[in-house]
């Protein structure tokens, strides 16, 4: 049997084949040389070489590699071993109301399978086949249209509970989608995925459909025991709305407690700074003054 990785970007080949266009005329021109005054503000003409096209290119739908490329959709749609490979195959094959049954019919057959797997290859093979179905290997074939899309959707979050991910986890997934397709987002659900969502990378997608600060977002983070790089954290530090947080952030740093006060309350200690300066305790004022600096421009 081929592998799905193989049969999927073989897949992804012919639906490139299945719009490809032949050329029956290159473009051709020439340059000329004209005289050019504008970049100089016409103080100065200088001469600029142009193209001027004398033919466009011109192509047409290659109907051949099309048609050849349809035939062997065709087979795969109807032979093929892994059912969402079958299921991508039938999309662009522009399959419509009758694949939808037909994918409902392939999910039956593998949540069958799924459950009466006997040994961990059987259990892997339903698995990946499942995957190939929630990962939208054969859902990105679909036309952008919103129909189409939420007919997707389905077959997508069933793989997904077949697989056992979580909910929340399924609706981040789905979120990402929607993201690419420009579609709207409900925010009921986007709250669910920010709140319970074990996929780092949707709970960061709902907090920026959700309009979070990035600091109190990342704070979040690190209360959840996501390790932070220094990067990150120095934008908890920056923008945090809790001081507890902005605190921890600093210490993740290695900033001291005194560099910790100087940021949280610099204008505090610029007066400190100068009170220190006017009684003439210059040594202090000037160790002050440099951590301020360095909280402040740094």
């Amino acid at each position: 049997m081929d592998s799905l990785i193989d049969v999927m970007q073989r897949i992804e080949l012919l639906g490139v084949d299945l719009s490809m266009e032949k050329v029956i005329q290159e473009a051709d021109g020439h340059y000329e040389t004209i005289e050019d005054c504008t970049r100089y503000h016409e103080q100065e003409t200088v001469e600029a070489e142009v193209w001027v096209e004398d033919q466009p290119r011109i192509t047409e739908p290659d109907i051949e590699r099309g048609e050849a490329a349809r035939a062997e959709l065709k087979k795969i749609f109807e032979s093929s071993e892994w059912s969402c490979a079958r299921y991508a195959a039938g999309c662009l094959l522009g399959i419509g109301n009758e694949l939808e049954q037909q994918a409902g019919s392939w999910l039956n057959e593998l949540e069958n399978r799924l459950s009466a797997a006997t040994n961990p290859e059987e259990r892997y093979n339903v698995e990946e086949d499942l995957g190939g179905f929630y990962e939208t290997r054969a859902a990105k074939f679909w036309h952008d249209s919103y129909d189409i899309q939420a007919r997707a959707s389905g077959v997508r979050r069933r793989a997904g509970k077949l697989l056992g991910i979580d909910e929340a986890d399924i609706l981040g997934h789905e979120l990402l989608i929607d993201k690419r397709l420009g579609q709207t987002f409900e925010e009921g659900q986007v709250q669910r995925v920010y709140d319970s969502a074990q996929v780092p990378k949707y709970r960061e997608l709902a907090s920026e459909l959700l309009g979070i600060k990035k600091g109190d977002y990342l704070a979040r983070e690190l209360h959840l025991g996501e390790k932070l790089e220094p990067a990150k954290l120095k934008q908890v530090y920056d923008s945090a709305t809790n001081s507890q947080d902005r605190r921890l952030a600093a210490e993740l740093l290695g900033y001291s407690r005194v560099r910790f006060l100087a940021h949280e309350h610099p204008i505090t200690t610029l007066a400190v700074v100068g009170t220190l300066s006017a009684i003439g305790i210059a040594g202090v004022a000037f160790s002050l003054g440099y951590i301020v600096g360095e909280c402040l421009f740094k």
